[in-house]
C-alpha cells in the first residue's frame, strides 16, 4: 500500500436530529449526499485524483457509507475500482444510547469502564481497525476507506500504534472528510 486515505460518511437523517448513531442504519440527508458529491468533485477539481489513483475502495456496510462512497467516486468521476464492502468499517455499536440525544461530553467517556449497556468497547473498536490495517496494507497502490466517526478515530489511534505516527485519534472527522492516513 503506497496511502491509506479515509472519507467519513456524508450527514446523515440522524445526525441532523443529533442522535447517536452507530450501528443504527441511518440514510443521508440531502445535505449528506451533496456533501458526498462535492468532495468528490473537490478531489477531481484539484488535480490529485489523476495522481492518487485508487488500486481498492472500501466501505462500510452502513448505508450513509456506501451512498457516500458512490456519490464520491461520482463527484471524482472514479470509475474503477468498484466499491468492496467491509463489515470491519462498520461504525461502533452504541448499545442503550443508539437513537438517543448525543451528547459530546458522554461521547468522549464511551472508552472501556462504566459503559452503558450493549455500548462496544472501545478496545474492540480499535482491535478492528487493527485488522482492518492488516488486510488492507498487503494491497499495492493507494487505498481509500469510507466509514464512520467512531472507527475513523480507532484507525487513527491504531496506525499511531502500529507505524509510530501522531495522528491526533480523538480529533473529530467531520461530515465527507477526506483525510490522508498514511
Amino acid at each position: 500500500m503506497n496511502k491509506l486515505f479515509y472519507l467519513r460518511h456524508g450527514l446523515s437523517e440522524l445526525n441532523i436530529k443529533y442522535l447517536f448513531c452507530g450501528s443504527t442504519d441511518s440514510s443521508l440527508s440531502d445535505i449528506g449526499r451533496q456533501e458526498a458529491l462535492l468532495a468528490g468533485e473537490k478531489l477531481k477539481n484539484s488535480q490529485l485524483v489523476t495522481t492518487i489513483k485508487f488500486s481498492a475502495i472500501y466501505s462500510s456496510p452502513l448505508s450513509r457509507a456506501k451512498e457516500t462512497a458512490e456519490l464520491f467516486t461520482k463527484g471524482a468521476s472514479i470509475t474503477e475500482p468498484k466499491i468492496i464492502i467491509e463489515p470491519l468499517l462498520t461504525e461502533r455499536d452504541f448499545g442503550s444510547l443508539e437513537g438517543t440525544r448525543y451528547n459530546k461530553e458522554r461521547s468522549q467517556q464511551l472508552l472501556n469502564d462504566n459503559l452503558p449497556e450493549g455500548v462496544e468497547p472501545w478496545d474492540e473498536v480499535i482491535d478492528r481497525a487493527k485488522k482492518l490495517l492488516d488486510k488492507v496494507e498487503g494491497h499495492d497502490g493507494n487505498v481509500l476507506l469510507v466509514g464512520h466517526g467512531s472507527i475513523g478515530r480507532a484507525l487513527k489511534k491504531a496506525i499511531n500504534d502500529k507505524h509510530q505516527k501522531q495522528l491526533n485519534w480523538r480529533e473529530h472527522i467531520a461530515n465527507s472528510t477526506l483525510i490522508q492516513l498514511i
